[in-house]
């Protein structure tokens, strides 16, 4: 009897504790559904009336196929994409998006791919993280891009800002985000911004991956120079040392193009020690790229150095 009475307290207890947590609002239930992985949170709607539909309007998903507990590969590549699909055709349709992880890596699903990006962009996403992709999305305010070498001469596509409809772009990312205010780049292909000027741009984060047993190219140097053209009015730019060895391959180049920052207050510079130690065992910094990158500025008033 007497444990009978204390499983019924112990419920009692419980029960309350799930009473309370239903009574928040929707906003905190969607920060906590969000800090769990998205197949957990999608379960809580079996808890009970209160929860669920819960899921459907979560405001920030992350899809990544590495993630998916699948026992091998090929039943991943096969699975991840129906699982996307069915989070997405389920979704409150009247619901936006505030994040927006996508990551499927060797899922070779173009239109599985194409219809997943749409879905972000129609439902205003505001950060993007993506792998390997071109985007068109005129409310976006954050991107992240990292460009995976070993899969880039795959086929890519550029979305038209119509209709977005793929077309065969060969290695060229194009973005098309003119309310852009941060921008992360880890990779070694530089993206071409279609808009001519992105007004609202502060933050810029670049770092070009170089093999440690690769001959920089010049036209990756000329590649990256034009890129930093285009993203001339962040204020804050964080540069990889690896990043100026680049740049420092067009002397000539850096001397004909004008500075790319004129609004530029903060320049950070990276150095990551393992990839620093194995191309160079001294640290030196190329001062005819920092005159470059910091000319320009008619309100520079910060130079900050890091090492990671």
């Amino acid at each position: 009897m007497e444990d009978s009475s204390n499983q019924k307290k112990k419920q009692a207890i419980e029960d309350g504790e799930e009473d309370r947590i239903s009574t928040l609002p929707d906003p905190i239930l969607h920060e906590i559904l969000s800090s769990m992985d998205l197949k957990y949170a999608i379960q809580t709607c079996a808890l009970s009336k209160r929860w669920r539909y819960l899921w459907t309007s979560l405001p920030n998903l992350h899809f990544d196929v590495d993630l998916f507990p699948l026992p091998n590969d090929s039943k991943r590549l096969h699975q991840f994409p129906h699982f996307v699909n069915q989070v997405l055709s389920q979704r409150d349709t009247n619901s936006n998006l505030c994040n927006f992880y996508f990551s499927p890596h060797a899922c070779d699903h173009p239109s599985f791919i194409e219809n997943s990006l749409s879905y972000a962009i129609s439902h205003n996403v505001q950060q993007l993280h993506l792998n390997d992709f071109n985007i068109t999305a005129p409310k976006l305010r954050n991107l992240e891009l990292w460009y995976d070498d070993e899969h880039w001469f795959s086929d890519y596509y550029q979305l038209d800002s119509d209709g977005l409809d793929p077309v065969p772009d060969g290695q060229k990312i194009v973005v098309s985000a003119p309310r852009l205010t941060s921008f992360k780049l880890e990779g070694r292909v530089s993206p071409v911004f279609s808009a001519t000027s992105l007004p609202c741009l502060d933050n810029v984060d670049i770092d070009i991956r170089v093999p440690f047993n690769a001959i920089i190219e010049r036209s990756l140097s000329l590649n990256v120079i034009n890129m930093l053209g285009q993203l001339r009015e962040a204020s804050s730019v964080t540069l990889s040392l690896i990043t100026l060895e680049v740049l420092a391959m067009q002397t000539d180049a850096l001397k004909s193009h004008p500075s790319p920052f004129h609004k530029l207050k903060h320049l950070n510079l990276i150095a990551e020690e393992l990839i620093q130690r194995v191309r160079s065992p001294t640290l030196t910094l190329p001062l005819n790229v920092i005159t470059y990158l910091t000319r320009g500025s008619s309100c520079s008033d910060t130079l900050v150095v890091k090492f990671c």
